[in-house]
């Protein structure tokens, strides 16, 4: 198991030319916020968050974000995205995951 317990649960779906305007989920914060796992994430559409720049979503990748930098999506393919997001309680053993993935993505 990954997570102790859940918060919220969603899936997002961004239509074709659709876009989320740059905003915050919570006040700046420090550390890691939402889990944000791409089902799919089709070429031409970006997601980028103040400080960092655009994140490198690839269809099954797993990131932990920090929702309280400004970040915006925007989609510029003919398909639509979609994003799982979950929040919650996660196990050390996801934790580990998360890391390596990052580490992985940045070459750590």
């Amino acid at each position: 198991m990954l997570y102790e317990n859940f918060s919220r649960v969603r899936f997002m779906a961004l239509l074709p030319g659709g876009w989320i305007r740059p905003h915050q989920d919570r006040e700046r914060m420090t550390g890691l916020g939402a889990t944000n796992v791409a089902i799919n994430n089709p070429d031409g559409c970006k997601l980028v968050i103040q400080d960092y720049g655009t994140m490198p979503f690839e269809p099954g990748l797993a990131m932990k974000i920090n929702t309280g930098h400004y970040h915006a999506v925007w989609n510029r393919s003919d398909e639509p995205r979609i994003h799982m997001i979950f929040d919650g309680g996660p196990t050390d053993d996801f934790k580990r995951i998360v890391n390596k993935n990052y580490a992985k993505m940045f070459n750590i």
